[in-house]
């Protein structure tokens, strides 16, 4: 099975949990809880394990059931983020790829899906925009590979991103 994100995201919070209790790690350094706290985390993971499901379900030969549940994912995960803002590059990155390789894992080849589309394969959550408003980027439906941060969140107590 395919790691889910979440899982890094967790690791990563119980890692500098222990670090803090340990007293390695001073409560001020521990950004990870903030960017990743469990109530978003669990939101994620409830919508990933829906899409695994879709997907499993999925006729691969349908373009259109195949869309439908990329679809579905991405509103559903931007559902999840709104009460947290905590998608943003990287974890938009390691979303879709996510989506993408849930979707190969299951057979569908996604280069000649976002092909017939006329998109490149890193644009599979992009294209949902089009398919949702008819038209170029909105953020409430929207994850992709190539997109610009379009928020910033000053580093927690001063730590850097690091991943």
């Amino acid at each position: 099975m395919i790691m889910r994100p979440t899982v890094g995201w967790k690791s990563k919070v119980a890692e500098q949990e222990a670090a803090v209790t340990a007293g390695t790690l001073a409560p001020a350094d521990a950004y990870a809880i903030h960017l990743w706290p469990p109530a978003f985390t669990a939101a994620v993971d409830t919508v990933l394990a829906a899409y695994e499901r879709d997907v499993a379900a999925l006729d691969t030969a349908s373009d259109e059931a195949i869309w439908t549940a990329v679809e579905t994912v991405v509103v559903g995960l931007n559902t999840a983020d709104e009460p947290f803002g905590a998608i943003e590059t990287g974890e938009r990155e390691q979303l879709a790829e996510y989506v993408d390789a849930v979707l190969t894992d299951a057979g569908v080849d996604v280069a000649a899906l976002t092909a017939r589309r006329d998109r490149h394969r890193s644009e599979l959550t992009r294209c949902v925009a089009r398919l949702v408003t008819g038209r170029g980027r909105r953020r409430a439906d929207y994850l992709t590979t190539r997109r610009p941060l379009l928020t910033s969140r000053p580093a927690i107590g001063g730590s850097p991103r690091s991943r």
